[in-house]
């Protein structure tokens, strides 16, 4: 047969629930490979294996017939692009099922037809998913080339990349069935929306979607991805984090480092407190430079700015720090913020002071402070 064994018996298990009768597939051998009655599986039909040798239109069963394998009913062979894949049989009185034999050849073809068109679908994705990894990670340019020509990709085209990462957090007891099964729907919407232009890409890598947009403006990309994500977030009751890479002129070297651009993007915009959902890549971006340097020198610099404190006290006056910072050290719109009141946020910005010898209040003295929070947004107010 030309699609698997478990697509034609969910077929067989389709039609059988509509007529209420067993339904038999049989391939090309004439052997039973799907069944509503699953002791039939496996087994040889000998009227299937007639009606194929003797190329028959019908052939009907009933007890004074000797065929093995073959009970009462009806067996019509099945054709795919004018080739004889296979035969159907409708199990019962001819009396009973034989009006129904054409109406269920008709059926039983065109769902194997769609299952065929799913399959032809399925290999070009997998074919195109294959192709991004092969662009991001493989050396071998002359195979990159040639896989391009094989899917009519064009490697000279403008390119920027975006790295997305799906989120259930917020979801309660999550089920990973159910997660698998969302994260699935949501890699098709992108991919049905992003490959609308064939030159694009999508690539599912885990739980973050890779996308190649044929585009020279980062804020298009944002735009576009912005509307996509608020879409799917709605829908799904999920959290998209995106990064944007910047543009990509040439067609290995920089296409890499657009990626590794948006992946940098998306980590930080996951980790940062105050996060956007989307952040394009910027060398200038403060959060950027930083995040180069290594974690573990990160947290060794926020132990030292605030030694002797335990993690709790840490979260709790880097949050205060946070919103003294954001809002350019104005006291009723930080303490708004953190539903307090101003002389509570005066002793909180007075017990840092106190804690590290720095003065969050005066400019001279807040350099280190706001590196260390820089630090610790980086990692996660939790994670310092």
């Amino acid at each position: 047969m030309i699609i698997s064994k478990t697509k034609m018996q969910r077929i067989a298990d389709e039609i059988g629930d509509v007529i209420n009768k067993h339904i038999n597939i049989m391939d090309e051998l004439g052997v039973i490979i799907a069944s509503t009655d699953i002791s039939r599986i496996g087994t040889l039909h000998g009227g299937a294996r007639r009606i194929i040798e003797e190329k028959l239109t019908q052939l009907t069963v009933d007890s004074s017939d000797n065929f093995i394998g073959a009970k009462n009913g009806i067996n019509l062979p099945l054709f795919i692009n004018e080739q004889c894949v296979g035969v159907v049989g409708i199990t019962g009185s001819v009396e009973e099922v034989g009006a129904l034999g054409s109406v269920i050849k008709k059926m039983t073809e065109i769902l194997i037809s769609e299952a065929i068109r799913e399959n032809q679908k399925q290999v070009m994705i997998d074919a195109r998913n294959n192709f991004a990894l092969e662009w991001l990670y493989n050396q071998d340019s002359g195979t990159l080339s040639k896989n391009a020509n094989i899917l009519g990709i064009q490697l000279d085209l403008p390119r920027i990349i975006s790295v997305t990462q799906v989120d259930f957090d917020e979801v309660e007891n999550p089920d990973e069935t159910e997660i698998r099964k969302k994260f699935r729907q949501i890699s098709d919407i992108f991919r049905n929306s992003i490959e609308r232009n064939s030159q694009q890409l999508l690539f599912v890598m885990g739980m973050k979607l890779v996308c190649f947009f044929v585009s020279k403006d980062q804020n298009s990309v944002f735009s576009f991805l912005e509307r996509l994500s608020t879409e799917v977030e709605e829908a799904f009751n999920c959290r998209l984090v995106t990064g944007i890479g910047t543009l990509a002129n040439e067609v290995i070297d920089d296409v890499r480092r657009s990626f590794r651009e948006a992946e940098m993007a998306c980590q930080i915009s996951r980790t940062l407190a105050n996060h956007e959902k989307i952040l394009m890549y910027n060398s200038k971006n403060i959060y950027m430079i930083l995040n180069d340097i290594q974690a573990d020198t990160r947290k060794k610099f926020i132990r030292s700015i605030f030694s002797g404190c335990s993690d709790e006290d840490i979260s709790r006056m880097m949050e205060c720090l946070h919103y003294y910072v954001t809002y350019d050290g104005s006291l009723s719109k930080a303490s708004a913020k953190l539903y307090i009141h101003k002389n509570t946020l005066q002793y909180r910005l007075e017990k840092i002071r106190l804690v590290t010898g720095y003065n969050p209040r005066k400019i001279s003295e807040i350099g280190p402070l706001l590196l260390a929070l820089y630090f610790s947004e980086i990692n996660g107010f939790n994670n310092s």
